[in-house]
């Protein structure tokens, strides 16, 4: 529910009717109510609950269109006056055809869109693995009669690249590095495999034979999140052999995007640009068209469709063909390249497996078009990364998906008056994931995330962790990375509820408002009059809490990228996150010149701002532990207070009295493969 005052502010900017949406649109008011209800068009009501007083803002509508892939398509003329075009005037000459009795048609179209997308009815689903560990990043061969995968044999131990014939029970270990080697992809001959060797904050590509033998690694790249979220595959052979598709992200300001990089000479050759990340790269079967996922927040992310040339140059710019708002990964294409098979739902939380046709008689793959291709749920259980083989080689068409078990859980450790750790425990868990914990400034409350509920949502615990509260409903759109205003009576957090974006709420629960119409990671000024979040670079909104529309001017702070941020305790200094090297850097909090401060820290959450100085998880190579360390500033040196028991997660807090520390850690995290046969 939006808060009273953006309720009853009138501004130009402001639309009062589904008429003048649909108007603005250049849609019937029954198609963008569907797109509310559907894809999370960012319509508003006021408070007295009546279904049709709704509003929006221009603003957030263009914002909207152009995250959907509709550019240039709105216009402040009657939608009566307006031309139809394209999409709109094939389906009304379809229609007459059907006022004139080619049912035919119709009943042939149907049954080409039903047997082209929907599985055999002996479609089976059986185990594949169920060895120790976490199996991950299953790619089958070319034939489908063996599967590689990553291997963690035990937990906190690294990943390795196995293969299994399908039917066996014996897999063969092609890697034993002692650094994480992840996302194998099969040639399209079958005879090698590369896959991602994983350093901080870097990647080498390597390959090996798929029959066992010595390693030869072609490049480094830098692919953003390597130890974050699972989008899919990491690499993609193109069809002829000569190409490898990966993510990368060059020294800043370069932008991060999709590389082709060559097997042979590990030169590089640039496919795709983007701020947040596009991953999980697939090749259709003919190679002139390349799926891929494209981030616009952590936990929102869309299957795009790049056209190619013969020569796998860009043939156009990419096309849009999900529009979910959710965390969408894994896309695998069908044999005959006319559909695409993703994984979707919220992280953490129940996914499922989709299916949609990417294929148009008459030429064209959906997205660009007005209307769009609906995805066809297949009922596989929970999914991740999974891997596609449709059948090519007579094997009847099998896919393999990973079926995660993941719990991690808020933990305390008290410090003595001197600093050092006393025992740590479990304060806040379930069998869902619990993570991102802030104290309140009194020290008395602490916001969190959790999906115990089946989503992701704002939670309140007391103190002791035992009074909790939930605090946002948004369903299926997560929201996440709580954090308390100066005076502790507003949080904001992050969200994919209407478009990724920052919102304010009132700690009492009640007043909630949207701040601005993309990012994520807030932060607070130590004023309260600012919050800082993360888009391209760190970004500054400024206003008064719970922020007026009129007062939503955010505006670029840093230059060189950045992520999470926060000023210090005068609110003289702002310290941000970057990726490479796992580095915090520091810039005035008026403006001016950057410096690095250290480096090593495991991850864009896991740090926090006192006035002595800045506690941090510390990144672990596989096979170590994490540890709770501690820099100075008044001596820049880093002191280790305690080991992590188990792999560390999402959030770090530190008390207003600096005597505890809430962290967040994976208490359980496995992995088997599950095969399902006869799919087509």
């Amino acid at each position: 529910m939006a808060s009273p005052d953006l309720q009853n502010a009138r501004a130009p900017d402001r639309l009062d009717s589904w008429k003048e949406i649909a108007v603005y649109l250049r849609r019937g008011e029954r198609t963008v109510r569907r797109w509310e209800e559907t894809e999370g068009l960012p319509v508003h009501r006021h408070s007295h609950q009546k279904q049709a007083t709704v509003y929006a803002f221009r603003s957030e509508l263009d914002v909207w269109l152009e995250r959907r892939g509709d550019h240039g398509n709105r216009s402040d003329e009657p939608a009566a006056a307006l031309p139809v075009v394209g999409r709109q005037r094939r389906t009304g000459l379809w229609i007459a055809c059907l006022a004139a009795g080619v049912a035919a048609i119709a009943t042939s179209v149907w049954f080409f869109r039903a047997s082209s997308l929907r599985p055999e009815r002996s479609v089976t689903v059986t185990p594949l693995t169920s060895f120790p560990g976490s199996e991950r990043y299953p790619s089958l061969s070319p034939d489908g009669t063996q599967v590689a995968f990553s291997w963690a044999r035990q937990e906190g131990g690294d990943y390795d690249i196995y293969t299994l014939p399908i039917g066996s029970h014996n897999p063969r270990r092609l890697t034993e590095a002692t650094a994480d080697d992840i996302g194998p992809a099969w040639s399209p001959d079958g005879r090698w495999i590369a896959f991602l060797r994983t350093a901080q904050g870097a990647a080498d590509v390597v390959i090996v034979p798929a029959a066992g033998g010595p390693e030869r690694t072609v490049a480094r790249v830098n692919p953003p999140n390597v130890s974050g979220p699972q989008y899919g595959g990491w690499l993609t052979w193109s069809p002829d052999g000569q190409w490898l598709a990966v993510p990368d992200m060059l020294a800043p300001p370069e932008p991060r995007g999709l590389f082709l990089l060559s097997p042979r000479s590990g030169g590089k050759r640039r496919l795709t640009s983007i701020g947040l990340g596009d991953f999980a790269p697939a090749f259709s079967p003919d190679g002139r068209s390349l799926a891929f996922v494209r981030s616009n927040a952590f936990t929102a992310s869309d299957v795009f469709v790049l056209p190619l040339s013969e020569e796998y140059q860009a043939a156009g710019p990419p096309r849009q063909i999900t529009f979910d708002g959710k965390f969408t990964t894994s896309p695998a294409w069908s044999g005959d390249g006319r559909s695409i098979l993703f994984s979707s739902g919220e992280m953490w939380c129940a996914r499922k497996v989709y299916q949609v046709r990417t294929f148009i008689p008459g030429g064209g793959i959906p997205g660009g078009d007005r209307e769009r291709a609906e995805p066809l749920p297949i009922d596989l259980d929970e999914a991740s990364v999974f891997a596609l083989n449709s059948g090519r080689s007579g094997n009847g068409g099998r896919l393999v998906y990973g079926k995660p078990q993941f719990d991690p859980n808020i933990w305390l450790m008290e410090l003595t008056a001197d600093g050092k750790p006393g025992i740590a425990r479990t304060l806040i868990s379930s069998t869902r994931a619990d993570h991102s914990p802030q104290f309140s400034p009194d020290g008395q409350w602490i916001a969190f995330a959790s999906s115990r509920t089946g989503h992701q949502e704002i939670w309140l615990a007391s103190r002791d962790g035992a009074e909790l509260k939930q605090l946002t409903a948004f369903a299926d759109k997560p929201a996440g990375t709580p954090r308390w205003s100066p005076d502790g009576r507003w949080i904001a957090f992050d969200s994919t509820q209407g478009g990724p974006g920052i919102f304010v709420m009132d700690a009492a629960g009640g007043a909630l408002r949207r701040v601005t119409v993309r990012g994520r990671i807030p932060s607070w000024s130590r004023d309260g009059l600012s919050i800082y979040y993360a888009g391209r670079q760190v970004m500054k909104v400024a206003g008064t809490p719970p922020f007026t529309a009129k007062e939503q001017a955010p505006k670029p702070f840093t230059a060189n990228g950045g992520s999470a941020a926060f000023e210090s305790a005068d609110g003289k200094t702002l310290y941000y996150y970057k990726p490479e090297g796992g580095s915090i850097w520091q810039m005035p909090a008026a403006g001016g010149a950057e410096r690095i401060v250290l480096k090593g820290v495991h991850d864009w959450s896991t740090w926090a701002v006192t006035d002595r100085g800045i506690y941090f998880v510390s990144y672990a190579t596989p096979g170590a532990r994490n540890s709770l360390q501690f820099y100075r500033f008044s001596t820049a040196e880093t002191r280790r207070i305690a080991e992590i028991g188990k792999p560390a997660f999402i959030g770090l807090s530190v008390s207003p009295d600096g005597r505890s520390i809430l962290y967040t850690q994976v208490d359980r995290d496995e992995s088997d493969l599950m095969l399902v046969e006869n799919f087509r």
